[in-house]
């Protein structure tokens, strides 16, 4: 029966631990996918991308090169992506402009007047580009869960990767960015 086999102790592949539910094992494979993949990106380049803001202008991530870029990752039915919307708006608020860029990349709406009006109720303004059609450019970037937030150093360089919202998270974000710019 599906219900006794949730019941049964679990072991871990290479792991001494036990683990008491399915549910367990899904909790502790996602941390380790997520430590594996910020340990994949961090210290690689960032691929490049080209792709289309609210406003129809065409921009490309190597646009921005001599400037610390944040990528927000992130689609508008993840409930963590809305939520961390304020923080990543106080993060474009915080940093002169031509030393942060911060731009949301929205991967499931193509509809630009759709997705203005969703962010004008989250009162947001950074710069948002539509993904949805260009699955390539989360693939580029191995992201597998929303949000996923990076910083890319002004030499095109991955130096932070981190999947999730959390305060804690958020604050690394802004300490990584303010020991950077001192």
């Amino acid at each position: 029966m599906p219900g006794d086999f949730a019941a049964k102790t679990l072991r871990y592949p290479g792991d001494r631990s036990e683990l008491k539910t399915i549910a367990d094992l899904g909790k502790k494979e996602k941390l380790e996918k997520r430590a594996e993949r910020s340990r994949e990106m961090t210290g690689t380049k960032a691929p490049d991308w080209t792709l289309t803001n609210l406003e129809g202008e065409t921009i490309q991530l190597s646009d921005y090169r001599g400037q610390y870029v944040v990528l927000d990752f992130w689609y508008v039915g993840c409930a963590p992506c809305v939520t961390a919307m304020p923080d990543i708006q106080r993060l474009k608020e915080q940093f002169d402009p031509a030393q942060v860029k911060v731009i949301g990349i929205e991967t499931r709406i193509a509809d630009p007047e759709k997705l203005k009006t969703f962010l004008a109720k989250q009162e947001v303004d950074y710069e948002t580009v539509l993904a949805a059609e260009h699955e390539e450019v989360a693939n580029a970037y191995r992201i597998y869960a929303y949000p996923t937030f990076l910083i890319i150093d002004p030499e095109g360089t991955i130096v932070h990767f981190h999947t999730g919202y959390t305060r804690d998270a958020f604050k690394k974000v802004q300490k990584i960015l303010k020991k950077a710019l001192k």
